[in-house]
C-alpha cells in the first residue's frame, strides 16, 4: 500500500506512475458519478474546468468527452516528460485539442 509520509513526495510518485502506467481512479470511475452530475449540474458547459491532482486520472478527459466543460486543464506535480507522454497518450484516444496537461510548482 501508500505510505502515508510518501504520498506528498513527488520522486514517490514518478515512480509510482512508471510502474503503474495504466489509468487510475483513486475515487470512482467517472460513469460511477455520472448520474449525479446529470443532476447537479447545469445543462449548458462549463467554460473551463480544473482538474487539480489529476495523476493519471481520465476524469478531465471523461468530463470534456461528455460535454460538462469546453476546455480541461488537468494540473499535477509530476516530472513535465510524464505529463507531456500521459497526455499525447490521453489525448489521442480522445481526440481532443482543448485538453491541457500542466506540471504544478510546489
Amino acid at each position: 500500500g501508500i505510505q502515508k509520509n510518501m504520498s506528498f513526495d513527488a520522486s514517490f510518485w514518478n515512480k509510482y506512475y512508471v510502474i503503474r502506467q495504466k489509468p487510475i481512479e483513486w475515487y470512482d470511475n467517472f460513469e460511477g458519478f455520472q448520474e449525479l452530475f446529470d443532476h447537479v449540474l447545469p445543462k449548458e458547459p462549463f467554460d473551463r474546468g480544473l482538474h487539480v491532482g489529476c495523476g493519471s486520472s481520465l476524469w478531465g478527459n471523461q468530463l470534456k468527452k461528455m460535454g460538462l466543460v469546453k476546455t480541461i486543464v488537468n494540473v499535477d506535480y509530476r516530472s513535465v516528460i510524464e505529463i507531456n507522454f500521459l497526455s499525447s497518450i490521453l489525448t489521442s484516444s480522445t481526440s481532443e485539442s482543448a485538453i491541457d496537461y500542466m506540471k504544478a510548482n510546489v
